[in-house]
């Protein structure tokens, strides 16, 4: 799934990936980086998560990291858990990248 998200006039498409697909994992860890924390703190404000399935996202995020695993952004992470929806992840990357 794509979803498109507008910052002013800057266009980012993000993929929200499905089991076996990869995006680029320097691509992945340099949104993480910058993004991530945000993200998580947004889907709690939110209500989407709580602040304890955020930790443990975050702590998997890490774990996969230590054991060489391909990167996995946090959206994607609680997706696949089903602790969010894709229409949540929008609303959240849209609240991020519209500041």
């Amino acid at each position: 799934m794509i979803i498109r998200v507008v910052c002013g006039n800057l266009d980012l498409s993000l993929l929200i990936k499905k089991e076996g697909e990869r995006m680029g994992e320097s691509f992945d860890k340099k949104l993480s980086k910058e993004y991530c924390p945000r993200f998580g703190q947004i889907a709690v404000e939110l209500g989407f998560i709580t602040l304890e399935q955020l930790k443990k996202t975050l702590i998997e995020q890490a774990e996969d990291d230590v054991a060489h695993n391909p990167h996995r952004l946090l959206g994607e992470i609680l997706f696949e858990h089903g602790r969010m929806t894709y229409q949540q992840i929008e609303i959240v990357l849209n609240k991020l990248f519209n500041k």
